[in-house]
């Protein structure tokens, strides 16, 4: 969670190789985030199931329609499949650079049942979003690992209260209001343990 350019996109491009199967789901029609990982090497399928599974896929549908409400329920309809596939396949890694967009999508039901029973059946999700607030508050009831990035707008303070398991939320929020620009603290909601540690931009640490 943070604003962007504040480095969940970079975090994120770190975590995903720990994964042995990733699957990105791409909301809008051109997407950086996601070339990026066409870059690292993921290959593209405009729906579900692609014609060629691997192990990295891109999910970006292809939508010719103008009406943005028939859009939206084609990019929903591939995108309920992908993940029921996923969790009834079981080991995936889901990766949405935007987690607002995919709830948005109507994919509540897919989403829940990846929080709630992922762990058993070996799937993981990574997600990210700009605006704590804005996000279900079962993201963070279910999430073991959460990395916070700066924010100081109290509706973001007050969702990151609600955060289940074993973290001290008051130390939380003083952390969180307290960080600086692409310092991030990750939490375990398991163990209660936090740390901070710091997220550099791609292109300056290929410089460095």
């Amino acid at each position: 969670m943070g604003p962007t350019g504040s480095g969940k996109t970079t975090l994120a491009r770190e975590i995903l190789p720990r994964r042995s199967y990733v699957i990105g789901l791409a909301t809008k029609p051109k997407d950086a985030v996601l070339d990026g990982l066409r870059a690292d090497g993921y290959a593209v399928s405009r729906d579900w199931p692609p014609h060629a599974p691997t192990p990295r896929m891109v999910i970006w549908p292809k939508s010719d329609h103008e009406d943005a409400r028939a859009a939206a329920a084609h990019q929903s309809s591939i995108f309920a499949r992908t993940l029921s596939s996923a969790f009834r396949a079981g080991g995936y890694c889901v990766y949405g650079d935007e987690l607002l967009e995919l709830t948005d999508l109507g994919l509540k039901h897919e989403l829940n049942r990846l929080w709630r029973q992922g762990r058993s059946v070996g799937c993981s999700l990574v997600a990210g979003s700009q605006r704590p607030w804005e996000v279900p508050q079962s993201a963070y009831s279910q999430a073991t690992h959460l990395y916070l990035f700066t924010t100081t707008d109290e509706r973001d303070l007050r969702r990151l209260s609600e955060i289940s398991g074993r973290v001290d939320k008051r130390a939380l929020r003083a952390i969180v209001e307290d960080l600086e620009w692409h310092d991030v603290l990750y939490a375990n909601t398991r163990t209660g343990g936090m740390e901070v540690t710091r997220v550099e931009p791609r292109g300056a640490r290929d410089a460095g």
